[in-house]
């Protein structure tokens, strides 16, 4: 069992005295570990830099790291001889840069796991930016319902109502098809103009299955593939009228992303996106079902993988965070804490300028 404990309420800014050290930023941070460790004394460090830090500048953060720790009583051993793991990212945010600190442990109830948050700022002499793209996401809701939603997408209509092939472009006002996908069922409505959000209820088609769901149960919509994925389920599906689907079971129990992890975000979901502005990493946060959630979109720079954008709020946890096939987007659903209700919608990345 994993036990998940958050150190800080939120990362705690520090001011840097000395540069480049960040020392009271150090300092803070290694409180929270020798915190978070005790009563143990022997812990195997490792550090990691996937920030826009040189590597100068994070040896001497990770040097400062280790003076705090010892002058705390703590002993750096290999991993063979720790009572406690402590994995350190160093991270970067568009204002500053984010230090987390992963404290693992097995205890009698499993792997244990804490989490330490600080926040250092800036020098005053570093470019903002280290030359990167300040990347803007927006979002535009297009379906929202009281049951649950895993996954949606809207097709694009042609003559006589029928949807338009993956990547095909449509005249505004030909209408467009919406596919919702629930636990149990596949249902698709029809709209004249979908910025009307005035959807007309057409073909439901119920998803059989032996076994029951899963608590984590994930579904996707792979239009261009004409399939629907659930645990253990694949679906062929004619997305044109009249709509079909024919189910058989499959031995896909787990959603497979190809998107690079980011150090200090595993918790979260991730995809990966082409757009405008390159190759895009969108992370959702690491909350629970029962927060809000932020999405916050990554780039690599110079072999280095760092926050491309401010993070964008939710009004709830991120259900799903799905490729679109449109270049630059994602699909997204929240479910909403206020209202109860599913909402999906396009995420949209915008090149800053």
């Amino acid at each position: 069992m994993l036990v998940l404990t958050l150190l800080a309420v939120g990362p705690k800014t520090c001011f840097a005295q000395l540069a480049p050290a960040w020392n009271d930023c150090a300092r803070s941070l290694a409180g929270k570990i020798a915190a978070g460790a005790a009563p143990a004394h022997n812990l195997a460090l490792s550090v990691e830099n996937v920030s826009s830090l040189d590597d100068a500048d994070a040896a001497a953060v990770e040097q400062a790291l280790r003076s705090e720790l010892a002058h705390r009583g703590l002993r750096i051993v290999p991993a063979t001889e720790a009572e406690v793991r402590v994995s350190i990212a160093l991270s970067e945010g568009i204002e500053g840069y984010i230090w987390t600190a992963q404290i693992e442990r097995n205890g009698e109830q499993g792997n244990q796991r804490q989490v330490a948050i600080v926040a250092a700022p800036r020098l005053n002499d570093e470019p903002r930016n280290h030359g990167k793209q300040n990347l803007t996401l927006s979002r535009r809701l297009v379906w929202e319902q009281r049951e649950k939603l895993l996954d949606f997408a809207v097709l694009p209509s042609v003559a006589g109502g029928r949807p338009a092939p993956a990547g095909r472009d449509v005249a505004a006002g030909s209408g467009s098809w919406l596919v919702a996908l629930d636990p149990d069922k596949i249902a698709f409505y029809e709209a004249d103009d979908p910025d009307s959000q005035d959807w007309r209820s057409g073909q439901t088609i119920p998803i059989p299955h032996s076994a029951p769901w899963p608590r984590d149960l994930w579904g996707s919509i792979h239009v261009a593939a004409g399939q629907v994925e659930l645990p253990g389920v694949e679906c062929s599906v004619t997305f044109a009228p009249p709509q079909t689907a024919a189910c058989a079971s499959s031995a896909k129990e787990e959603r497979v992303t190809a998107a690079p992890v980011i150090t200090g975000q595993q918790e979260g979901d991730s995809v990966e996106i082409e757009s405008s502005c390159g190759t895009v990493t969108l992370v959702t946060g690491t909350g629970d079902w029962m927060q809000p959630d932020t999405v916050e979109a990554y780039q690599r720079l110079n072999g280095k993988t760092i926050a491309a954008s401010e993070p964008l709020e939710t009004a709830g946890p991120v259900m799903s965070l799905q490729q679109e096939e449109t270049p630059g987007m994602a699909r997204l659903v929240v479910h909403n804490l206020k209202t109860g209700n599913y909402e999906g919608y396009i995420l949209s990345v915008d090149c800053g300028r």
